[in-house]
């Protein structure tokens, strides 16, 4: 159905958006603390991925982060007490 609206618009971001409710929701009706953390990042994603003209960024900001983000994993896993 939002292909229709939309046209060739990607539908991504209302996927992300769906999700990060939910869990948004989950945090609020459910009390759970920890739900907050999963619910903001997917709806920064949704917004970023669907409202944005910075979605084709995210090919390479991504992959850049994921990489510096284990490379601080091994250096701080590593580096001696």
């Amino acid at each position: 159905m939002l292909t229709t609206l939309y046209g060739a618009r990607e539908t991504g971001g209302f996927f992300f958006l769906g999700l990060g409710l939910t869990f948004l929701l989950v945090a609020i009706l459910a009390s759970m603390q920890w739900a907050y953390i999963p619910g903001v990042i997917l709806l920064l994603m949704g917004v970023v991925l669907g409202y944005t003209p910075f979605a084709g960024a995210l090919n390479y900001v991504w992959p850049a982060a994921l990489i510096l983000t284990g490379l601080l994993l091994i250096v701080q896993f590593t580096r001696p007490k």
